[in-house]
């Protein structure tokens, strides 16, 4: 009795209960039949084990008996479908009874689990009059704490499990976890994240899941994991406009080779896999960028070397070699202060300045850009700000590519305004224009350094600029940001401190890794 409280006291499966009861009956009583009629689902699933070669009219008063019984318990049950499972013999060797034979002894077990009333085992024998009392005490005792065992650890089970689902509801990678049971593919558990990454409803059928993620790599990667019982990794899923690692997990019965289900785990790749592009077209612009000047440089050297040239023409070369020369001086500078930012070797170098007069020089030496595209620049100043510290090599910079990029991304017969103002301790700067704005969901981006808002204009530059013009406010300790409304146009201002005394201002401090996503490991 002890060996068999032992064996359903570890099952979670009343129908495992069910055959360990009648797989163990014969060792307690002399029987013909055992059978069981299990309620799943409004369905009862019938069973019988054979030790006489029971048959015909014998069986089929057995399903009755049970039933009725079944019937006086619960009167729904008769509503529901049956379904049949193959007989099982007890023993290899045994004796076929006549086909009309009917039980002549039984007795019924109805199975109750917390208080739910989930099925009925039978044991029947052709012979009169078979069992007393006391066998019948055994097998209810054995069933009553295979009841209670059940409860016992389907409790510990739910919590243990409550605990785990707890620590996976608000985990950032999205985990869904399967499991099988009588052959049924289930779904046990999907967190917040795997819902939100997927789409999916509130109750998610498995065939939801299939269609949201993609029924080809869903399905190959499940038999994949089916066959093989070893993880499968799939490699930048596009999901919902987002990139994800996708990791199939087998998952075992404690310490068997049983596989009871399996784990997915997407882990969003999304920020790493945008920065990898980002970086790739980083590169491919900085080396156009620099082969361009590169061979205009090249190109007019070899100009010079012809002695026949023409004044007019060698004036013309030297001027392109200048300005190639410059070009590349500018673009490797923006590279070399990037590189600076990052490691936090990032300095500025304040001075008594006037922002105004470096509002004016600026406004003016665009002019005659401004001009060619017909887009009308004007500066309103503050007059009443006077001289404070400032690098102002270094705002020049920033006001500098405030203004380049309203020029490029300003329509012909269009205007931009630089203007300043003094506002509770700080002198603000705003570049307006009227270009052609910034999508909402782009302006995240803009003082990023791999982001680019207006690749498709292909517009000449590292596009570093607001990167660099970002560090170099900060490092004032101030603050710069854009308002934009796409079709509109744009404004880009950014404060400084009004500083009347010289403070000395450290670098600023290297800017940190990207975060990287967290490891699921079953």
């Amino acid at each position: 009795m002890s060996s068999l409280s032992q064996q359903i006291g570890y099952s979670l499966s009343i129908k495992t209960i069910a055959e360990t009861i009648a797989l163990s009956a014969p060792q307690l009583t002399d029987l013909t039949t055992v059978s069981y009629a299990l309620i799943q689902n409004e369905v009862i699933v019938l069973k019988d084990f054979l030790k006489v070669g029971a048959q015909g009219t014998f069986l089929h008063e057995i399903e009755r008996i049970m039933l009725a019984g079944m019937n006086a318990i619960d009167e729904k049950v008769m509503t529901y479908a049956r379904t049949r499972l193959p007989n099982q013999l007890l023993t290899e060797e045994y004796t076929v009874l006549p086909f009309d034979l009917v039980p002549r002894s039984y007795f019924n077990i109805p199975l109750f689990l917390d208080d739910t009333f989930v099925g009925m085992i039978t044991v029947a024998s052709h012979k009169a009059h078979m069992y007393e009392e006391e066998d019948m005490n055994i097998v209810y005792k054995i069933v009553a704490q295979a009841e209670q065992a059940f409860i016992k650890l389907r409790q510990v089970i739910l919590t243990e499990h409550e605990k785990v689902s707890s620590l996976l509801k608000d985990l950032p990678a999205g985990v869904i976890q399967f499991t099988f049971e009588d052959n049924v593919f289930n779904i046990s558990f999907i967190n917040r994240a795997a819902s939100e990454l997927l789409a999916l409803s509130e109750n998610p059928e498995i065939e939801e899941i299939f269609n949201n993620m993609g029924a080809i790599h869903f399905t190959e990667s499940l038999k994949k994991v089916l066959q093989e019982k070893k993880p499968v990794s799939v490699q930048d899923i596009q999901i919902n406009k987002k990139y994800c690692n996708v990791i199939f997990n087998p998952v075992f019965l404690h310490q068997s080779n049983s596989m009871v289900g399996i784990s997915v785990v997407f882990e969003d790749v999304t920020f790493q896999k945008t920065l990898q592009i980002a970086r790739q077209n980083f590169t491919d612009m900085v080396v156009h960028e620099l082969r361009a000047p590169l061979t205009s440089i090249k190109g007019a050297s070899s100009l010079l070397l012809n002695s026949e040239m023409k004044h007019e023409d060698f004036v013309n070369m030297v001027h392109l070699i200048h300005t190639s020369s410059n070009q590349m001086i500018d673009d490797v500078g923006q590279l070399l202060d990037a590189a600076k930012i990052e490691q936090g070797r990032f300095e500025i170098h304040k001075d008594k300045g006037d922002i105004n007069k470096i509002i004016s020089e600026k406004t003016e030496l665009f002019s005659s850009i401004a001009g060619e595209k017909h887009i009308s620049i004007h500066a309103t100043p503050d007059a009443s700000i006077g001289e404070f510290f400032l690098d102002t090599a270094r705002v020049g910079q920033v006001i500098n590519n405030l203004i380049s990029n309203s020029i490029k991304y300003t329509h012909e017969g269009g205007s931009i305004t630089v203007k300043s103002a003094l506002e509770a301790g700080f002198v603000k700067v705003s570049v307006n224009d009227t270009g052609i704005g910034i999508p909402e969901e782009k302006k995240g981006m803009l003082f990023g350094k791999y982001g680019q808002v207006h690749p498709e204009l292909l517009s000449k530059g590292t596009g570093l600029g607001l990167y660099i013009s970002k560090a170099i406010v900060t490092s004032h300790g101030g603050k710069i940001w854009v308002d934009s409304t796409q079709g509109i146009g744009t404004t880009i201002s950014f404060t400084i401190p009004f500083a009347t005394t010289e403070e000395k201002t450290a670098p600023l401090p290297p800017v940190p890794a990207p975060p990287q996503p967290q490891k699921i490991v079953n």
